[in-house]
This record gives C-alpha cells, structure tokens and sequence, in this order.
C-alpha cells in the first residue's frame, strides 16, 4: 500500500461526487464517540489501581484492558468488517475501500488506525481533509480508503425501488 495507490480515480460510481465524502466535522465526531468507549474503563481502572493492593490493581489492570478490547473491536474488527464504527454509525459515515466501494477488512483497518498515530505525530496529516477534495486523512491515503456520507433511502425511495 502506498500514498500514490489512493491518488487513482476511484472505480465506485457513488464516489464521483464530491458530496459523496464525508466532512471533517462528522469524522471528528465519530472518533470522539469511538474514544468515549474508553473513558469510562480507564477510570474505573485508575480508580482500582490507585488503591494500590494487589488484587485493586490486577482488578483495575484487568478492567483497563477490557477497554481496550473493546476499542479495538468496534474501530477494528467492526469497522473493518461493516465500514462502520459505533461512532461512525451515531455520524452516519463509512470507512470504504476507494477501488471497491466495501469495507477495507480487518487488516486494513488496523494499518490504518496505526497510521492514524502519524497523523497526529506529523499534526498536518489530520488536517488532510480539510484541504483534500475526497476529504481523505495521511492515514486513508495510504490506506487506500476513504469515509463516505450513508444516505438513509426515505420512505419514498424504497417504495419506488
């Protein structure tokens, strides 16, 4: 995977219009809500640890980790396999493969949520999308994703469909 492999037109009709790409705003939304499943883990498990007895911390340690688990459930496997996170689901956006339109898989997420950590090191790579016109973050550039708006179909539309 490489920079240049997302910089191809992308094959999925739906992908043409730039409105297709989700706004930066609606993405900080939905990592905010993705790390909020941590918030809450993180201080029951300071909590327990700060008791510091043997059992608070393998306690406090234990709930930590589970998460953290969970956090790499729902931005991971979740996403990777459905495209959506329960942040990207509250925001009704997707993580999409630019060449095929479907969830990038498990593997792919995960790369790309690593490459998210160069984002933030290098801080320009989160301003991405801002200026970028399928709204693409460093990460979904080298992922070769990108994060679209799901249009729920109204009443009217599935009728006639």
């Amino acid at each position: 995977m490489s920079i240049q492999e997302s910089t191809v037109e992308p094959t999925v009709p739906e992908l043409q219009s730039p409105s297709a790409y989700a706004h930066i705003v609606l993405r900080a939304i939905a990592f905010i809500v993705d790390e909020l499943v941590l918030v809450p883990f993180a201080a029951l498990g300071y909590i327990l640890i700060s008791q510091g007895t043997a059992g608070y911390i393998t306690g406090g340690v234990s709930v930590f980790a589970y998460g953290q688990a969970m956090a790499f459930y729902n931005r991971c496997v979740l996403m990777g396999e459905t495209g959506q996170s329960w942040g990207k689901l509250l925001t009704g956006t997707k993580l999409i493969s630019i060449r095929t339109g479907e969830p990038l898989g498990v593997g792919r997420t995960i790369v790309r949520d690593m490459c998210h950590a160069a984002d933030f090191v290098l801080v320009v790579g989160s301003f991405f999308p801002i200026f970028d016109g399928r709204r693409q973050s460093l990460a979904d550039k080298i992922a070769g994703s990108v994060v679209i708006n799901v249009r729920r179909k109204s009443a009217a539309d599935k009728h006639a469909a």
